[in-house]
């Protein structure tokens, strides 16, 4: 027997077992979205999380009336729609399926499963909410992200360890599924020492580098609440070292350039008043900066430098850069989007050939690493708008909410930084995870203010009392 489909078949029971206890259905959800490596082929790329978004919409079956929405459920709902509408346009024009000249794919079947599978995102979100019913679930849900990242980093951090002493990393990225075998791993050289991009268990390096991020993001602001709550956070830096050094190690270009923004948007939703902050607490970590600035500049040259000589190079030219010319050679109707997944069937067109007929004999699809690009082909500019609007409604808060709000709000900001050029949803759907739970604790916490505003409001003295 395939041991694919037993792997399946184990998680499939082991997510319905979880069906009648929703917390913890959520809590697993974000607890095995970082695990993304761990897939194998069943027909289509399976792994731990996927399964669990497929079987997510059962909650909102038995879970009787959804939680009310306000301002979220109108973006939703419309971006929804939309996917359905030029899903169907596709069906009844056969537009893109013209434009296929590789002809290796079913265009109908993979557009079904791909607005699919952007539906079921959208879905686990509206499970968040639903089933996120305190503060203190939700931070739960966070810490159950966070704690899963943190492992994964201790195990990167000792596949490197075993690397600079041996010579091989403890385990291979599997190339083709988890019991398909083709390993392999990379290597960067800094100060002569040869070291190997940390990918443990999340597929490429890259996609390691992404699921540190919000993780990142999260440590630190709690870290900084506690302090201004005037609690030690000694724990959580520790902590913070780990992860850090592990999104390093993973050599990603991504973030090492878009690193200063990263820190700024931390600090604007730790703090509005987010440049001040920053430039004060620049003069007390400088003596740590200046001592890792070697190391720092010597992965800037190797990952960016020598990478990135001119604009262009910011475009992959096996991705990026295919994509940008078809999007300028189709002005003005790619303003409207073609629907999701069609850039596996018109991209290869655009492709150099050697890239081109590699999908060929992989069998593989093509399509950008870019979150913010992908939305913008797939959906078009409505598409846009409507992401940009849920996740404004997701990041309101009170001036009075911010200090609960700010480590959600963080790692939701982090994420939609690190969209401009890693893809933040495709595959364990993250940036939906964490703007779900962004927007509950604004919801909660909005609804906590007001419940205390009315408690200390005074009881209004009877109008006979009054009269004199």
């Amino acid at each position: 027997m395939n041991p694919s489909y037993i792997f399946v078949g184990a998680l499939t029971l082991g997510w319905l077992a979880l069906l009648p206890r929703p917390k913890w259905y959520v809590r697993a959800l974000f607890l095995t979205a970082p695990w993304m490596g761990l897939w194998v082929q069943a027909v289509w790329m399976v792994d731990p999380f996927k399964i669990g978004l497929i079987l997510a919409p059962l909650l909102l079956i038995s879970a009787g009336r959804l939680r009310p929405m306000r301002g979220l459920a109108t973006p939703l709902m419309l971006l929804a729609g939309y996917l359905c509408m030029l899903f169907a346009w596709q069906l009844v024009s056969s537009e893109v399926s013209a434009m296929d000249d590789l002809q290796h794919l079913d265009a109908n079947g993979r557009l079904a499963v791909a607005t699919g599978m952007q539906l079921l995102r959208i879905a686990a979100a509206v499970v968040i909410i639903k089933f996120t019913a305190t503060l203190e679930e939700a931070k739960r849900c966070a810490d159950s992200y966070v704690l899963s990242v943190t492992i994964l980093s201790v195990y990167g951090l000792a596949q490197e360890t075993t690397f600079l002493l041996t010579g091989s990393p403890i385990t291979p990225m599997n190339l083709y599924g988890l019991f398909e075998g083709g390993g392999s791993w990379f290597t960067m050289n800094v100060f002569g020492i040869d070291f190997a991009r940390l990918y443990a268990f999340c597929g490429e390096p890259k996609d390691f580098a992404l699921v540190l991020v919000p993780a990142i993001a999260y440590v630190y602001a709690a870290g900084r609440r506690r302090a201004v709550l005037g609690s030690r956070w000694w724990r959580q830096k520790i902590q913070l070292a780990v992860l850090i050094t592990a999104a390093l190690l993973t050599f990603s270009s991504s973030v090492l350039l878009l690193a200063p923004l990263l820190l700024l948007a931390v600090e604007t939703a730790i703090n509005r008043n987010a440049i001040g902050g920053a430039m004060r607490r620049a003069f007390v970590v400088m003596p740590v900066i200046l001592i890792l600035l070697p190391a720092w500049g010597a992965f800037w040259t190797l990952r960016v430098t020598d990478r990135f000589r001119q604009p262009e190079d910011l475009l992959q030219v096996s991705r990026e850069r295919p994509a940008a010319e078809f999007f300028l050679d189709h002005i003005p109707r790619v303003l409207l989007g073609y629907g999701v997944g069609t850039q596996a069937l018109y991209l290869p067109a655009y492709m150099p050939a050697e890239y081109k007929y590699r999908m060929l004999d992989y069998q593989g699809a093509a399509g950008v690493d870019s979150f913010w690009f992908t939305v913008l082909l797939d959906l078009g500019v409505p598409g846009a708008l409507l992401y940009l609007w849920c996740l404004r409604e997701a990041l309101r808060s009170s001036r009075r909410a911010i200090r609960f709000t700010s480590p959600f709000r963080a790692a939701l900001v982090t994420l939609v930084i690190a969209g401009v050029a890693l893809s933040v949803e495709l595959r364990s759907a993250v940036l939906w995870l964490f703007l779900a739970l962004a927007y509950r604790v604004g919801q909660l916490t909005n609804e906590g203010s007001a419940m205390e505003s009315v408690r200390i409001v005074p009881p209004q003295a009877p109008a006979a009392a009054c009269t004199r």
